[in-house]
């Protein structure tokens, strides 16, 4: 065999393997391809999926904190309302001494109190324009063996009384005030139900 021939069949051969290599690389190439085109895109579908979770989670938050705060819009508004029906509650409270019932209603605010006070010995402290009314009372409740006077301060109240034992020690504010503020949270219940329906 000849030189030319020995050359030819290398560079047949040569021309062969280049052949084979190019369509292993181009093989490969496609594969590479293929693959980076299937990562890229599962990491396109996971990107787009974290996406999707985060939008959740933040129109969730968003929503929740909406409510939290129409929630509290609407307690504050039915709170005001409350407020309001007891400020008109405490305003015509004032116009209960004027009614003929006050001296009825004042003398039951009385016994009420001595007997929750449950002592012998009284002091009754009212308004001054009270005082009458409560020293006329005072012979009517003496007769069940209590010692009871009219005291000489003056109580600061829109009506109602305030009852001391003899030592000081016990005292019961029966004024319409102390009576309401004792009351405020089951009145307030029952508003709120009157009002809104329990809610």
């Amino acid at each position: 065999m000849g030189i030319e021939t020995i050359i030819a069949k290398i560079k047949k051969d040569a021309d062969e393997d280049v052949l084979c290599i190019i369509t292993e690389a181009k093989g490969e190439g496609r594969r590479i391809l293929a693959d980076a085109d299937m990562a890229a895109d599962e990491e396109f579908k996971k990107i787009i999926a974290e996406g999707e979770l985060e939008i959740k989670a933040n129109t969730a938050g968003i929503l929740s904190q909406a409510r939290m705060d129409s929630q509290q819009v609407i307690r504050e508004e039915k709170e005001r309302g409350i407020s309001i029906c007891f400020a008109e509650v405490e305003k015509n409270l004032s116009y209960i001494k004027q009614s003929p019932e006050y001296k009825t209603i004042l003398k039951n605010l009385v016994m009420e109190g001595i007997n929750e006070l449950g002592t012998d010995e009284i002091t009754i402290i009212s308004l001054d324009n009270d005082r009458e009314a409560i020293c006329n009372l005072i012979p009517e409740l003496c007769e069940k063996g209590k010692i009871i006077t009219a005291g000489h301060e003056c109580a600061v109240t829109i009506g109602g009384v305030i009852l001391k034992s003899k030592s000081g020690h016990v005292t019961l504010d029966n004024t319409f005030e102390a009576r309401l503020k004792r009351q405020k949270n089951t009145l307030m219940f029952d508003a709120s139900k009157i009002l809104y329906g329990g809610v």
